[in-house]
């Protein structure tokens, strides 16, 4: 700290000496003031606005504080004069990912690593293949990234991932057991591991490491919660269910998100209320665009991903994963009006902007062939009068599930964003109900044609389930819908494992199993309207 006072001093000595400026910058990144040390960095970016290095800095604070638009602007300027800086090249790409433009995250990961492929570059140009869904390319760059650093952890564990995604199982144990072998136990490793675990008859021995691990994560929130749900998976797998239930309740603890149930039920009440039959029909809507989308929703873990996964199967289908679209524009138009009341005046100018948007997202994904590009963000079902509008020419696909199973499943996942509802029984109960009203709202008024696929149905008797969704959908039947384990696209939701296996029966009355620990669940559930 007296050495960061000195060069306090000597700074207020000589304000406009770079040298002094950008160690004083240093330090106070080194001492954790953030704060002071962007706006030093930013001083010394005014000094030398060419600054490579002065920039780099200053871009990488704001990466830090989440500002990613500014921070690649900055990146940008770098490359502008050095096109092949490779720092510039791969935070560019990192951030682009980031922001959720994998494809060209990817493109400069791509740049960087024809410049030089050190580990850091190799390392995310895996990451960005993995998420463009080319797990060859993928393996392929952590393979160089061996070759270059032995033993690299994150590189081996990324490698387990990507090998787990492409369907080999047990090549991702083993690289995992070598890890843990090599006394790796980080909570990423021993999370891959406790999942594949089971399957190679060694969940005693992932627990063994879990109960190990965890009062050594105490200080880590985030982490032990992490590692209570593995631990929570392992003794589900050991039928030890009363533990798992515990691990799986403390995980929810650890992290407990903030949910409003009287602010959801508003969310209800302005959508019921404005969009009535009458009102929809009358509702100015956007130019009819291909390809056409359809809406997959439903209660989370409801089998969205796995109706995905069987759409995305045929010929005439892409799907586009989970996409903000519809709640971006549900989000803009908030910030501009009474939301959704204002929609009665929206100008046409501003909803075709929306709309064009959206169906330049599905257009990305969409292949010269594709007749419908699925969007299969499961809470969409508070949009789908927003939906009518934007995309008129969209169908809806509903996934309907036994009310405990899908809630208990929600409760036993660590989501990685959002579904605050999740964490706590009662909400998941308040949620569902929520969720169950406004469908029975929408199958009453909705213009868009809404097709209804039961979980239970499709996994007992999946070729009846499917010719009927098909048939729905105006689409022939197509035999590798039912071999959905078979697809390799990247699927980067909760139910990634799940969509890697043939279907299967065996979630159908899960709850049962956890009977006595669900009273708060019931009691919510119990509240329903008939």
């Amino acid at each position: 700290m007296q050495a960061l006072r000195r060069l306090e001093a000597a700074v207020r000595a000589a304000p406009d000496k770079l040298d002094a400026l950008m160690e004083l910058g240093r330090a106070q990144i080194e001492n954790g003031k953030g704060r002071e040390a962007y706006e030093t960095w930013q001083r010394c970016a005014q000094l030398a606005p060419d600054r490579a290095d002065v920039l780099e800095v200053l871009a990488d604070l704001l990466h830090r504080q989440g500002d990613f638009p500014r921070a690649l602007t900055l990146y940008q300027r770098i490359l502008a004069k050095q096109p092949r800086h490779v720092a510039a090249l791969t935070h560019a790409g990192i951030l682009l990912m980031k922001m959720g433009h994998a494809e060209d995250g990817r493109d400069w990961l791509l740049k960087a690593a024809t410049v030089r492929e050190d580990p850091e570059v190799l390392f995310n140009l895996a990451l960005a293949e993995r998420a463009h869904g080319d797990f060859s390319a993928a393996l392929a760059a952590l393979d160089r990234l061996q070759e270059k650093q032995p033993g690299h952890y994150l590189g081996l564990l990324g490698k387990a991932q990507v090998l787990e995604r492409m369907g080999e199982a047990k090549a991702a144990f083993e690289t995992l057991e070598s890890l843990i072998q090599q006394g790796h136990r980080r909570v990423g490793v021993l999370g891959a591991y406790a999942r594949l675990a089971p399957k190679f008859g060694a969940a005693a021995k992932a627990r063994d490491l879990l109960r190990v691990a965890l009062p050594e994560a105490e200080s880590d929130v985030h982490a032990t919660q992490q590692l209570w749900f593995a631990l929570g998976g392992v003794e589900d797998s050991l039928d030890n269910f009363d533990a798992a239930f515990a691990a799986y309740e403390r995980a929810n603890r650890s992290v407990r998100k903030p949910y409003d149930p009287a602010a959801v039920e508003r969310t209800a009440e302005k959508i019921i209320g404005f969009f009535s039959a009458e009102r929809l029909a009358g509702l100015p809507k956007a130019k009819n665009r291909s390809p056409r989308p359809v809406l997959i929703v439903g209660m989370p873990r409801s089998g969205t991903s796995l109706v995905e996964q069987i759409l995305d199967c045929h010929p005439q289908v892409a799907g586009a994963g989970e996409l903000n679209d519809l709640q971006r524009a549900a989000h803009t138009l908030s910030g501009a009006m009474d939301y959704p009341a204002g929609l009665a005046s929206v100008g046409p100018a501003l909803l075709e902007e929306l709309a064009g948007g959206y169906s330049q997202t599905l257009r990305r994904v969409a292949g010269e062939d594709t007749e419908l590009v699925t969007d299969k963000m499961p809470t969409n079902f508070e949009q789908l009068g927003l939906a009518a509008m934007l995309t008129p020419n969209a169908r809806v696909v509903h996934c309907v599930r036994d009310a405990r199973d899908v809630c208990l499943s929600a409760y036993f996942q660590n989501f990685r964003s959002g579904n605050v509802f999740a964490g706590e029984l009662t909400n998941l109960g308040h949620f569902y109900r929520h969720y169950e009203k406004l469908m029975r709202h929408w199958h009453a008024v909705a213009p868009l044609p809404i097709i209804g696929v039961n979980y239970e149905a499709l996994v007992r008797e999946p070729e009846d389930a499917v010719r009927r969704l098909l048939g729905a959908l105006d689409l022939p039947f197509d035999a590798a819908c039912l071999q959905p384990e078979r697809n390799k696209r990247y699927v980067n939701t909760a139910s990634d494992a799940q969509v890697r296996r043939p279907i299967y029966t065996g979630s159908i009355g899960r709850w049962q199993r956890y009977a006595s620990h669900l009273q708060p669940l019931e009691a919510a559930l119990a509240e329903r309207e008939s």
